[in-house]
């Protein structure tokens, strides 16, 4: 069996379960090496030793080495784009977990680099809800054409990190409300089809341990070339909240609805809405493990077994996703 070499960079909660994927369930890839300049626990330690990884502290020294054909990027924040950005430049494949690019400055220098090396490395950002495979129950029963708007909330108590909730949850609700609209709803000349913000509130508060988050709420329309009336989308996010919890709620024309909460998909009319499917939980369908898996196969020149997620690579919805998220921070903070 062909293998991609990689190293994963980032050990906190997220890297662990990518490290644990690919242990489990993605054999494509040969994990050489853990980065993260964290000190490890005796338990992680000897994790990454009964299966021959690595440990590097360096993990620009590890993606400059000749061993190297990819990278798994879970730093998180900022330090995701900056990685990305060095991928692209030494031309290796690279998956990377949401969000991709915070900077609108990085972004232009991500988006020189990928057309500079002609589209080629392999690179899928992790928006994991877009593989679920109930999202492709949903996108198969949703026409982009037959949907009058999306209304979407999501939020936790935290995480608390240096980018605000808006990027942490807002990345998974814009990359999901684009991918079921259809990219070509967004993406080409702006004013025709992401015709801008008709709102954008921010709230910030402090929990009782002290911890400081947001909770934002806007409003964009979309639309195709020569329609007169565009499909609202309407986010609503936050890391104050008592429980986590997801609704992405798809409304179409002939006024039915679907909703997706991340373990189950309902369908009906508003008034009757009732759930239709589960997801078990096997390892094989974990999107996360669909995720690595496609990524592998894209990257080594193989079938993907999900032909769906091909529309998933590259950079156009990780790209849009920054765009829209810095549009929505550009309006909060001129009105404050």
């Amino acid at each position: 069996m062909s293998r991609l070499r990689v190293a994963l960079v980032g050990f906190g909660p997220w890297g662990r379960n990518i490290f644990s994927a690919v242990q489990k369930s993605v054999p494509e890839l040969h994990l050489l090496a853990v980065c993260t300049r964290q000190p490890l626990s005796a338990e992680d330690a000897r994790a990454l030793a009964d299966v021959g990884v690595e440990h590097s502290i360096d993990w620009l020294s590890m993606a400059d080495s000749e061993r190297m054909e990819g990278m798994l990027v879970a730093a998180g924040g900022r330090a995701n784009g900056q990685m990305l950005e060095h991928c692209l430049r030494r031309g290796l494949d690279c998956f990377v977990e949401k969000p991709a690019i915070i900077d609108p400055r990085q972004q232009e220098r991500v988006l020189h680099e990928w057309t500079r090396h002609m589209l080629r490395p392999a690179v899928l950002v992790d928006y994991v809800h877009l593989f679920h495979p109930l999202w492709t129950v949903l996108r198969k029963n949703c026409p982009a054409a037959s949907i009058a708007g999306v209304v979407t909330q999501s939020g936790g108590p935290g995480p608390f990190r240096e980018e605000s909730a808006l990027w942490d949850w807002g990345s998974h609700d814009v990359a999901m409300a684009a991918d079921v609209l259809g990219l070509a709803d967004w993406w080409g000349v702006r004013p025709q089809h992401y015709r801008g913000l008709s709102a954008a509130e921010k709230r910030e508060a402090c929990t009782r341990g002290g911890q400081c988050g947001s909770a934002w709420t806007f409003e964009l329309e979309v639309a195709r070339p020569h329609e007169d009336v565009g499909r609202a989308v309407r986010v609503s996010v936050s890391n104050l909240d008592a429980a986590k919890h997801r609704s992405f709620e798809v409304r179409l024309r002939d006024g039915q609805v679907w909703k997706y909460d991340g373990e189950h998909l309902f369908s009906g009319s508003p008034q009757t809405i009732e759930m239709i499917e589960m997801i078990g939980p096997g390892p094989s369908l974990q999107p996360l493990t669909r995720a690595l898996k496609s990524f592998a196969q894209k990257a080594l020149g193989q079938p993907l077994d999900e032909p769906s997620h091909a529309r998933l690579f590259g950079l156009d919805l990780p790209d849009l996703v920054t765009r829209v998220l810095a549009d929505v921070e550009r309006r909060v903070e001129r009105r404050a």
